[in-house]
C-alpha cells in the first residue's frame, strides 16, 4: 500500500463541488473531492483525466483509476504505459517502475482532525451533516485526516448536497 496526501488543508476548496460536474468516466464513479473538469475537484491534485473512457491520475506518469473508496480512503490504480513518458520521473510521484498496480491510502491534509476543524472552517473537508473526521495512519506514522460518514450513514462526507451522508435502514424481521 502506498500513502498519498493529496493536498494541504489551505488549498482545499469545497465550492468546487458543483452540480454541472461530470462524475463518471467509463464505468468508474468519480466522487467529490475528486473531479474530471477544472474547478470540479477540491484541488488540482485530485484532478482525474478521462481518456478513452478510462480515468487516469498522475503528474508525469499516468495511472488508471480502478476504484475510489471514500469510506475507506483508498484509491485503486493500475499503471498505464506510454512510451513517450520519461520513466525516471515515476519515482518522484509514488510508485517505482516495477509496480503494475497499487492501492493508495489518501488523506486530505497532514493536519489532525482537531487542527482541521479549528484552523479554517472554510477549508474543513467533512461538511456533510452526518460525517466525521478520522485520522489516517500507517503503522505508527501519522499521515493526516480524511472524512467518512458516521455509523449508520452512507454516501459522500465531502458534500452537503444530494449524495451526502444519508441514513441506512435495516429491516429486522
Amino acid at each position: 500500500m502506498f500513502l498519498l496526501t493529496l493536498f494541504n488543508a489551505t488549498e482545499y476548496d469545497p465550492s468546487h463541488d458543483k452540480l454541472n460536474c461530470s462524475r463518471t468516466c467509463g464505468n468508474t464513479s468519480i466522487p467529490f473531492p475528486f473531479g474530471l473538469e477544472p474547478e470540479c475537484s477540491a484541488n488540482v491534485k485530485f484532478q482525474i483525466n478521462c481518456t478513452s473512457n478510462q480515468p487516469q491520475i498522475g503528474i508525469d506518469w499516468q495511472y488508471q483509476v480502478v476504484n475510489i473508496s471514500l469510506d475507506e480512503g483508498l484509491l485503486s490504480v493500475n499503471k498505464t504505459y506510454d512510451p513517450n513518458k520519461d520513466m525516471s520521473l515515476i519515482n518522484d510521484y509514488l510508485m517505482d517502475d516495477t509496480e503494475e498496480y497499487g492501492i493508495w491510502k489518501w488523506a486530505i491534509s497532514n493536519t489532525t482532525c482537531d487542527m482541521a476543524k479549528n484552523q479554517n472552517h472554510t477549508s474543513y473537508a467533512c461538511i456533510s451533516a452526518n460525517s466525521e473526521c478520522t485520522n489516517v495512519t500507517h503503522g505508527d506514522a501519522y499521515i493526516g485526516y480524511r472524512c467518512k460518514c458516521s455509523p449508520g450513514y452512507e454516501g459522500n462526507p465531502y458534500t452537503s448536497r444530494n449524495g451526502s451522508c444519508h441514513g441506512t435502514h435495516t429491516l429486522h424481521l
